[in-house]
């Protein structure tokens, strides 16, 4: 007799709301994949806003039906009534979670969420661990087993993994953050490791890990070498040694701490002495990859004893013992160091993966056990012939990464794979969430693939759903990626936190109920401390924040004296090439700005302490680029790097066209920065050779973008050239136009000329105040009268930017335009700055000729408050406002100078001194509004955010520049303003640096004055 359903039951629906119906008080949504539910409301249903750690409750029942638009995303929960309304099963709510206050708003995806969360985790394992609040961190009272409230049992036991685990949260807070209470534990914590867990070989070079301590009441301590766990009982298995370098390989990635690397590269050698599998088949093939348990006593993976009738560990491997090297440490230390071998390393294991774990004419899931010769074992301890839908999603994740350092065509196409096929047979659908342990195969009849223990949802299982197609959707750009992104990120943080005692939860039920049975309902035990979610925190921030939503990320060192060489690198992932570049650097609270933006490299400076470093990245224009580096002789030179999707494919269309148009014959493609190629791209590349009649070339192409080539027959019709002209890197993309249509900024050698203009200017001070060399083609205008103290330029590449000269810039009319005022690399058209004096409008004076209108009232009002003559030197000559004593310096105009072309408001007028302690004063204050990126927020060392401003997209940020007030004879100045520094202006999403001065920093902005903001007394400026 069939099942039925008629009894009543609860559960969770997660989807998109598609209609709504006030009258009656109902609604109805779809899940994730298209099922419709209609969902009664009732008088006991409440509604929350999500929160994260640290939040507190925020009601949102009575707003509720008024928020229930179309297409918002909802979490449920509710009792089913089978057979009882007119749509069939009745569902009633009782509990909506809402996931912001807009439709399209989603509180995880805020700058701050990430950053706030890894905080507040690591602040709950810091005061489980060794008391609130505590600064000193003895680890000889740490302890592995902590409760669900985060208290201590009893069990005297301290596991190798669990505290590299948490060390390696504690140094991911302090890489996010900057509290030195984090890396002071972090520290602490891998010495602790390598003191009392940590074996050294010297005779054979190598490092071991012990399995764990124990600690006797009177002090003493017993060593427990081998694992004491499941399948792993009395072996040494490949995992625990790896994740011992987990927390060594990131605390020495902030400090560089040479003893720390001598202990990891010593474990790297265990890993290849003594798990590394040297042998060849029959054939001379060489077999690779790694053994998942050594002899404790031989370290011989083919001992007998590893085989004792209950596990059979003799001869395996498995994806522990071969994939968990990349993320675990591989990876960190590649970023650490950039050294070749680790590179190597992480090819080959990313090799070995893509060649022996598809198993798709068996299974939608990879083989994950195997014996020696990488034969399937599918009759392995509890796993048998099931699959962990983490361990697919993991491998999707780790290729895209490496696929960004070493392209391979068939790295892409695995990924890809497992991200289609995943959602289908891995996800649940109806609630979100990814499930754990599943039968790889389904029974006759069966529909649905079994879970195995439970259709519980674990942690880190969730951690890789989130960050596989966080990653997907920030290097291939698809819809669908960032759909399964924002529901697994959904899911995570609405159901896995643990909002009231803090912490994660380790297991939840497919209804989000927390699984609290046995050790699973532990925040610390042999699987769980804070590694996985400290890194979902930190990689979420960089692939979703960073790379896909434009938001500035703030990084903190503190590399020992010597450390790395002297060459700090900052890069946070492994991205496409110039995904994300640096923006700014402070060492220990003052600007510095040796560093090189594109290579993600800061030189440190000499000092005999480590230095507290402080970098701030942003996202490139794209994660795709092409740049036209010459056209010669009919030949067009363009460079790709970094991802070429299809919603990309616009920027390598607007070069081509453009080279053609020129006059180009033959275009070259230098492909070799190019890690991806969508298809339409090359249809693209068809279809223009089929119309425009020319030759195409492609140099450099390997991977996946060298097998779409391939696979579309157009190499049939490249044309052979030699190899790559040597060259710089290519340079950043050109940057989208700002509002108003002004012309973008050139891009190529742009910082190669910036260095180049400033030995220039440095050198001409004697000669000109303007610092501007006399030679070839630039005309020094004789002195326009008692106004202009200083002599006017006008050249193609003033002030350090190149600006498009008028024809005939010597001619009369300019002439007459100079006089009225100093103008040079003038634009026609171009709208400059808007003056206001409280209260009065200025003397007239000449305007330019034949110049907009706008421009005569700007002019006549900065004639008269600029008596020197918009002095455009470097450092700003002294302005004299109104009467005696008020002087002031001027930040000029749109595009003087460092080329502000979106400075958009001066204002004049009364205002209160900075330094004055409140006195007011008949004085003045100019207030600039710019696109100074990072301006509202300087180091912040009390915050511990990193978030480091506003997010740099089409909205412009706001800074007050406080030029200096007069307060009745008393002069007041900011010291900064005769600081010399670096100003970056950042204009939708475009981060561009230019070096020069900046006449006087933001109060709000200034390095080394956290946390102030103000307004500007005697204006708007919105």
């Amino acid at each position: 007799m069939p099942n039925t359903l008629d009894f009543t039951f609860s559960d969770l629906i997660a989807g998109y709301v598609i209609g709504s119906d006030p009258e009656h008080g109902r609604f109805e949504m779809n899940t994730s994949d298209g099922r419709p539910f209609v969902v009664q409301l009732t008088p006991t249903t409440t509604a929350e806003m999500l929160r994260n750690l640290g939040d507190a409750y925020l009601d949102a029942t009575g707003q509720l039906p008024a928020m229930l638009e179309h297409g918002r995303l909802l979490h449920v929960y509710g009792v089913f009534y089978p057979a009882d309304s007119e749509a069939g099963t009745a569902f009633e709510a009782k509990h909506v979670l809402l996931f912001g206050k807009a439709a399209d708003e989603f509180k995880f995806e805020s700058p701050s969420w990430w950053g706030q969360q890894v905080r507040k985790l690591a602040d709950f394992y810091l005061d489980s661990e060794f008391g609130p609040g505590s600064t000193t961190f003895d680890y000889r009272g740490y302890r592995t087993d902590l409760s669900m409230e985060g208290t201590k049992t009893a069990a005297a036991r301290q596991e190798t993994d669990t505290i590299s685990r948490l060390v390696y949260g504690l140094a991911t807070a302090y890489l996010m953050s900057g509290n030195r209470r984090y890396r002071d534990a972090a520290v602490a914590g891998a010495d602790y490791l390598v003191e009392n867990l940590c074996f050294v070989d010297r005779t054979e070079q190598i490092a071991y890990w012990y399995h764990a301590l124990v600690l006797a009441p009177d002090g003493t301590q017993r060593k427990v070498f081998a694992s004491e766990f499941g399948d792993d009982f009395d072996a040494i298995p490949c995992y625990e040694q790896v994740y011992a370098l987990a927390g060594l390989t990131q605390v020495f990635r902030i400090t560089g701490d040479p003893k720390l690397r001598e202990i990891i590269d010593l474990t790297i050698n265990l890993f290849h002495r003594h798990f590394e599998d040297k042998t060849s088949y029959p054939d001379g093939t060489p077999r690779r990859g790694y053994y998942s348990h050594i002899d404790p006593v031989t370290l011989d993976p083919l001992s007998p004893a590893l085989d004792d009738g209950i596990r059979t560990n003799s001869d395996r491997k498995n994806w522990n013992s071969v994939g968990d090297h990349i993320p675990a440490y591989l990876i960190n230390l590649f970023l650490a160091t950039g050294e070749t071998r680790y590179a190597d390393e992480l090819e080959s294991l990313c090799d070995q993966i893509t060649e022996h774990f598809p198993d798709y004419d068996s299974s939608p899931f990879v083989q994950e056990k195997f014996f020696g010769d990488w034969s399937p074992d599918r009759h392995y301890g509890q796993q048998q012939d099931r699959a962990i839908v983490g361990h697919n999603l993991k491998i999707a994740w780790n290729l895209t990464r490496v696929n960004s350092l070493r392209p391979k065509a068939e790295y892409v196409a695995f990924a890809r794979k497992i991200a289609e096929l995943m959602p289908a047979v891995g996800m649940d659908a109806q609630r979100g969430g990814w499930y754990d342990m599943m039968e790889r195969h389904t029974g006759p009849g069966e529909r649905f693939h079994r879970v195995v223990w439970h259709d519980r949802k674990a942690w880190w299982q969730q951690e890789q759903g989130i960050l596989a197609y966080q990653i997907l959707n920030a290097v291939f750009d698809e819809p669908l990626y960032a759909k399964y992104a924002r529901e697994s990120s959904a899911f995570y943080n609405a159901w896995m936190l643990d909002t009231a005692a803090g912490g994660v939860f380790f297991n939840v039920l497919a209804n989000g109920n927390p699984f609290i049975l046995g050790g699973e309902r532990s925040k610390g035990s042999h699987s769980m401390a804070m590694y996985h979610s400290a890194e979902l925190g930190y990689l979420a921030a960089v692939y979703a924040n960073l790379e896909t939503r434009r938001q500035p990320m703030d990084l903190f060192f503190t590399p020992e004296p010597g450390a790395f060489g002297g060459v700090l690198r900052v890069a946070p992932d492994l991205l496409p090439p110039k995904a994300v570049k640096i923006m700014q650097v402070w060492v220990n609270g003052h600007e510095h700005a040796d560093f090189d933006a594109d290579a993600l490299t800061v030189t440190l400076p000499h000092s005999t302490e480590a230095p507290e470093v402080r970098v701030r990245l942003v996202a490139a224009d794209c994660t795709f680029s092409a740049d036209t580096l010459e056209v010669s002789g009919g030949v067009a030179r363009i460079a790709l790097a970094g991802s070429l999707s299809a919603q990309r494919l616009n920027v390598l269309r607007e070069q081509i066209e453009s080279t053609l148009d020129g006059g180009a014959r033959t275009v070259v493609l230098e492909a070799d920065g190019l890690v991806y190629l969508d298809p339409e791209a090359v249809r693209y590349l068809a279809m223009a050779k089929q119309h425009r009649d020319f030759r195409l070339a492609v140099t450099g192409a390997r991977g996946q973008v060298a097998e779409e080539l391939a696979a579309s027959e157009l190499d049939q019709e490249l044309v052979a050239v030699g190899p790559p002209r040597h060259r710089a890197p290519p340079p950043a993309p050109a940057p989208a136009p700002p509002r108003g249509g002004a012309a973008p900024r050139p891009s190529g050698l742009f910082r190669a000329q910036q260095r180049a203009h400033l030995g220039d200017l440095r050198g001409l001070f004697p000669f000109d105040r303007l610092g501007e060399r006399l030679r070839g083609g630039v005309e020094a205008l004789l002195p326009l009268g008692r106004r202009h103290g200083d002599r006017a330029l006008v050249m193609a590449d003033h002030h350090l930017q190149e600006h498009p000269v008028e024809v005939g810039a010597g001619g009369g009319g300019e002439r007459r335009h100079l006089v009225g005022g100093h103008h040079a690399g003038h634009r026609p058209g171009a709208a400059h700055v808007a003056v206001r004096l409280s209260g009065r409008h200025g003397r007239a004076g000449g305007g330019p000729v034949g110049q907009p209108a706008g421009h005569l009232v700007d002019l006549r009002l900065l004639r008269a408050l600029d008596p020197g003559g918009e002095r455009l030197d470097l450092r700003v000559g002294r302005l004299r406002l109104g009467g005696r004593g008020h002087l002031q310096r001027l930040l000029v105009v749109r595009d003087h100078r460092l080329g502000e072309r979106d400075v958009g408001l001066v204002v004049l007028g009364t205002g209160r001194s900075r330094r004055g302690r409140g006195r007011r004063g008949r004085g003045a204050v100019v207030a600039v509004r710019t696109t100074v990126a990072g301006a509202a927020a300087g180091p912040d060392e009390g915050q511990g955010d990193g978030g480091g401003g506003e997010p740099c997209d089409a909205r412009q940020e706001r800074a007050v520049v406080d030029l200096g007030v007069t307060h009745r004879g008393h002069r007041s100045e900011p010291s900064a303003a005769r600081r010399r520094g670096r100003l970056v202006c950042c204009r939708r999403g475009q981060a561009v640096a230019a070096a020069g001065s900046l006449p006087s920093a933001a109060t709000a902005g200034r390095p080394g004055a956290p946390g102030t903001r103000s307004g500007p007394p005697g204006g708007d400026l919105r």
